[in-house]
């Protein structure tokens, strides 16, 4: 399965979707083909790959921040908080393998193109589905 707001850090990670913020509001353009994301792309970026490019990569499962009880609790609070940014589910790349499809179907994808994964500047709802870093366990490695 995989992630769709993944960092550069994850193994294998592939650009699914570029941010586009010309509207004012930042959403997400989604590639038709996802691209490896590599060194050389995310350096394009600058010193934050995740606000240029939507990634995905595999789930992290337990080693996850987000993970609750065997599930996403990312896309959960993402479905309870946000509201649909659009009414028709957006082309993707990934949904026969993303976590959040599988977890939350059209619930999940009517929100996605929102979600930036390294958003400097969230709204309060936004802020609120991050959740607070304190709500989640660190992972096993994490000092």
């Amino acid at each position: 399965m995989l992630c769709p707001s993944a960092s550069e850090t994850m193994e294998n990670p592939t650009v699914i979707g570029v941010v586009d913020a010309s509207a004012g509001k930042a959403t997400i353009g989604y590639l038709k083909i996802p691209v490896t994301a590599n060194s050389e792309l995310l350096a394009l970026a600058g010193p934050y790959p995740t606000q240029v490019f939507r990634l995905a990569a595999a789930c992290m499962k337990e080693r996850c921040v987000h993970q609750a009880e065997g599930k996403c609790s990312l896309v959960t609070r993402v479905v309870e908080v946000l509201a649909k940014v659009t009414q028709k589910i957006p082309p993707c790349s990934i949904r026969a393998k993303c976590v959040w499809w599988d977890e939350h179907g059209a619930d999940a994808c009517l929100r996605c193109p929102q979600i930036i994964t390294t958003n400097h500047q969230p709204s309060d709802a936004e802020r609120i589905a991050a959740g607070p870093s304190a709500e989640f366990k660190l992972p096993p490695d994490t000092p």
